[in-house]
């Protein structure tokens, strides 16, 4: 059976819809509603305890919770939460009841489950370093979603994300042979590393509640040699578990690394071997720098790199592994190396990808060799311009022209197993980047005419590259959907003519996405602008609609948290879900059609004075959309799998797979129904899967997908399912609007 979309729920900011609970006949106590207002505080002082209201008496928490606990202790950076007692509701993505810790960088590790086994803390600060694995074995008492079968007495059988992005359904997982799976959560049972300046929420729906949790919050402690969540500054090796031997099932690492100042870490791989999975790493994982990597040899598609450079003086890698199966793991040596950033590394850098392509051009294993003195002249152009003396990280730029903008560059390497086209384009838009964000023409002759010719000579390598890999058939865009755009006529399917958000950007809803709606965990569209008295509509997915039978609609909304000027809320008076929906979503016997339509009281009679054209309609398709083309997403969604809901309205640019394209990558054949296509990132780097880091996210379900057609917004897909998001070989699935679907919505209005 497929995986799942995300092993993490969203930031619950707002109400998040899951499956039914199925019933049960345990009765609750009276007061498990009782509102617990400003339940959290800021922790401000080592060896502080925490617990979920309500734990020590009356000893359960409540429904309904939402509480942040801030970690702010003076002169801590490494912080280690220390479980006591862990006992919330179990989901399989923690969808109920979430413990939802996250760093300062945004990364979010969630749990839920059982585990009550810690043995007895110590008084004594100092020796919590003795206190790290109470407990902590799997044969301990624990249930929650690390398992899905056996001893823990928990079985998953739930399909939804906790946000709003439908996942797909997973079966029961036996011992060993397990099916491909997306990252799975577990109850606490060991210490959690995280830096000063995390959060900690608990959140919980509106039944079921258990004892809940208590937590130790301590800086300072030294780890003992046996922990798996560890600190080491300038230079060390890190293995997993058990190595040489096989690493352990259950376990949840946190390694953090700290550089020298100011300078990058790099890492050098000695061995690996975790367990493969091509749903994203699903098993067992090690992740670094937000990428998870598995597989037995370094040739497995996911797999890391012998060596890599991690552009940053301090990062924390984790390593979890879930309820079966274990391999040989990993070890690496890693140390501190001057930054990429600096000019002259810079530049040597470049110097050095250059030279390795050349050879490459030359030697044979590239076709057409005659374009290597044009590539030649185009590189010496750049950096016989003396454009290292002009480079600065910092400082004050005095020319009338462009100033840097000191974004650090993600400097990219040269890449044996990669085709000449990708390298030369790889070299030149990081050299693009590189002038972009260092380069200050001040004092120079003709600063002008110099950065023209070097900007033109990196664009002519890039253009070079890109024709080699025939990229034409993926359109480009701006970053953004242009503003400005409209519907002249939303009662009917828009004619073309014969011319015709994980890495995502803040937009302006009034201007951009007018037609984009909130429902509270999904988004919507408004596909109608009737006259007075008559219902407007709104579209949005299927699995959004399930089990409601009214939804509050928000109209004009740019923020989830703060009101904007014009903004209102009504409630849908019918609920019409297509006929053909059967919640199979992903999986073999599943049908698609995920799409819902809101019947609501007229827009134009409803909105308050302060709405000055805060919403206009979006059209629909009378045709699919062309596979190549590059169209936009939006919504409040997470921003990464498993991370925090944006509060803003962002949106990303993707382009539209064929279903061919769509059903090479890891999607299997009759998965992606009829009613279905995917959109994402193509194969730009030319490893044979696609690539990631632009997608639609959970908590954007029923969002549309939209392309410019013109000066007029056409909406060709509904923001449905996916495998994680934004992850390599999982593009984001969507609803086909074009065809059957359109002509079941504007069936459905125009029985009106």
């Amino acid at each position: 059976m497929p995986d799942l979309r995300s092993f993490l729920p969203a930031k619950k900011t707002k109400e998040t819809r899951v499956p039914r609970k199925p019933p049960t006949n345990v009765k609750e106590p009276k007061d498990v509603d009782k509102v617990v207002e400003n339940c959290g505080f800021t922790i401000t002082a080592n060896n502080t305890v925490i617990t979920s209201p309500g734990f020590d008496d009356p000893g359960y928490y409540y429904n309904n919770l939402d509480c942040v606990w801030t970690i702010d202790i003076p002169g801590a950076t490494d912080i280690f939460v220390i479980p006591e007692h862990f006992d919330i509701e179990s989901h399989d993505n923690c969808g109920y009841d979430e413990l939802l810790i996250t760093g300062s960088s945004g990364q979010g590790h969630s749990f839920c489950g059982t585990h009550t086994d810690f043995g007895t803390p110590p008084d004594d600060d100092d020796d919590y370093s003795s206190y790290y694995y109470s407990g902590s074995s799997s044969s301990g008492s624990y249930s929650g979603s690390s398992s899905s079968s056996g001893s823990s007495g928990y079985s998953s059988s739930s399909s939804y994300s906790s946000s709003g992005r439908k996942r797909r359904s997973e079966e029961n997982l036996g011992s060993v042979d397990k099916s491909e799976s997306a990252p799975r959560d577990r109850p606490m049972w060991n210490p959690h590393f995280t830096d000063n300046g995390a959060q900690i929420q608990f959140t919980t729906d509106s039944s079921v509640t258990q004892s809940g949790f208590k937590l130790r919050i301590v800086t300072g402690i030294v780890a003992p040699d046996n922990t798996c969540a560890f600190v080491q500054e300038g230079s060390g090796v890190v293995s997993s578990p058990g190595y040489p031997g096989e690493y352990f099932n259950d376990d949840a690492c946190s390694y953090t690394l700290v550089a020298e100042a100011g300078k990058d870490i790099e890492i050098n791989f000695l061995h690996f071997d975790i367990e493969e999975s091509s749903a994203n790493c699903g098993f067992d994982a090690l992740k670094i720098d937000g990428i998870r990597y598995c597989g037995t040899s370094y040739d497995y598609e996911l797999a890391p790199k012998e060596k890599m450079i991690i552009q940053s003086d301090r990062t924390t890698i984790y390593f979890d592994t879930d309820f079966s199966v274990t391999h040989s793991g990993f070890q690496f040596e890693w140390r501190s190396v001057d930054s990429l950033q600096n000019p002259a590394v810079f530049w040597a850098h470049m110097q050095d990808f250059y030279e390795s392509t050349v050879a490459k051009m030359e030697d044979g294993s590239y076709d057409r060799p005659w374009k290597v003195p044009y590539f030649k002249r185009m590189f010496n152009r750049v950096v016989n311009g003396d454009i290292e003396n002009y480079s600065q990280l910092s400082g004050v730029c005095h020319w009338r022209g462009q100033h840097p903008t000191y974004e650090p560059v993600e400097v990219k390497f040269f890449d044996e197993n990669s085709n000449r086209c990708m390298n030369l384009i790889r070299l030149a838009e990081i050299g693009l980047q590189y002038i972009d964000s260092y380069v200050c023409m001040d004092g120079h002759s003709r600063p002008n005419s110099s950065l023209k010719r070097w900007k033109g000579s990196m664009n002519k390598i890039r253009d070079m590259g890109r024709e080699f890999c025939d990229f034409a058939i993926w359109e480009e865009g701006p970053v953004s959907l242009p503003a400005g755009l409209s519907c002249p006529a939303p009662e009917n399917p828009f004619q073309r003519s014969a011319d015709r958000i994980v890495g995502g950007q803040d937009v302006d809803l009034a201007t951009t996405w007018p037609w984009i709606v909130d429902l509270n965990g999904c988004g919507g569209s408004i596909i109608s602008k009737n006259p007075s008295g008559k219902s407007d509509w709104i579209l949005t997915a299927a699995h959004c609609c399930e089990y409601s039978s009214q939804m509050d609609v928000t109209i004009g909304s740019q923020n989830t948290v703060t009101n904007t000027p014009g903004q209102f809320t009504l409630t849908s008076t019918r609920i019409i879900n297509h006929p053909d929906y059967n919640g199979g979503l992903g999986v073999g016997w599943g049908t698609g059609h995920d799409i819902c339509l809101l019947e609501v009281p007229n827009l134009s009679d409803s909105q308050p004075d302060e709405c000055d054209n805060c919403w206009s309609p979006v059209c629909l398709p009378s045709e699919h959309v062309e596979s190549g083309r590059f169209c936009y997403v939006a919504g409040w969604g997470t921003t990464s799998a498993g991370g925090l809901a944006s509060d803003e309205l962002k949106d990303v640019g993707i382009n539209i797979f064929s279903q061919e394209q769509c059903i090479a990558t890891a999607y299997e054949s009759d998965e992606i129904k009829e009613s279905e296509f995917c959109a994402g990132v193509p194969d730009l780097d030319n490893n044979g899967i696609t690539d990631g880091g632009k997608d639609s996210c959970q908590g954007d379900s029923g969002g549309p997908l939209v392309c410019q057609e013109g000066s007029t917004a056409v909406q060709y897909g509904v923001v449905s399912w996916g495998v994680g998001c934004a992850g390599r070989n999982n593009p984001g699935v969507y609803a086909k609007l074009a065809g059957p679907l359109t002509e079941w919505i504007y069936e459905q209005i125009n029985a009106e």
